[in-house]
């Protein structure tokens, strides 16, 4: 039997794991075939959405910037040298496999100035009570993440 490699399992993981939940919330979902730009296709009543569904596996921690926060990259290849083309699909779900939360993004809120899709985005779990830096003079440095994945969880085509 070939054997599979762990990357694939987890990305296969996420994508059961969001077909599981569209699914729950009422829409017709199917993983799509190998090969196609996209890793899912969902039935809306304004048609067929197309999903790109990203996978992390844990918290990540890479000072100074990414301080406990879920990463995705958004580009694929090898070494994840390739950037992914606009047009293939209508949305991502990003998944966080250890504590089984998806953020859906639309592709319009994943667009740069430059027209091109941001190289990854990180989001943080309500969930989860982060360290914060504490001044000199006992203030709290306060909370200034963008992105927690409880606030995507609903599924908006």
């Amino acid at each position: 039997m070939e054997s599979i490699s762990n990357e694939m399992l987890i990305g296969l993981a996420g994508e059961h794991l969001v077909c599981f939940d569209i699914a729950r919330q009422g829409y017709p979902v199917f993983v799509a075939g190998e090969g196609l730009p996209y890793d899912i296709i969902v039935h809306t009543p304004d048609g067929l959405k197309r999903g790109q569904v990203k996978t992390s596996t844990k918290l990540s921690h890479y000072p100074p910037k990414v301080l406990h926060s879920y990463m995705f990259g958004t580009r694929k290849g090898k070494f994840a040298r390739k950037r992914i083309d606009i047009g293939n699909f209508d949305f991502f779900a990003l998944v966080a496999l250890d504590i089984q939360k998806i953020a859906y993004l639309p592709i319009k809120e994943m667009i740069t100035k430059n027209n091109t899709i941001k190289m990854g985005v990180n989001f943080r779990t309500r969930s989860v009570d982060y360290p914060r830096r504490v001044y000199s003079n006992g203030t709290v440095k306060k909370d200034t993440c963008k992105y927690y994945i409880e606030d995507y969880g609903k599924f908006r085509y």
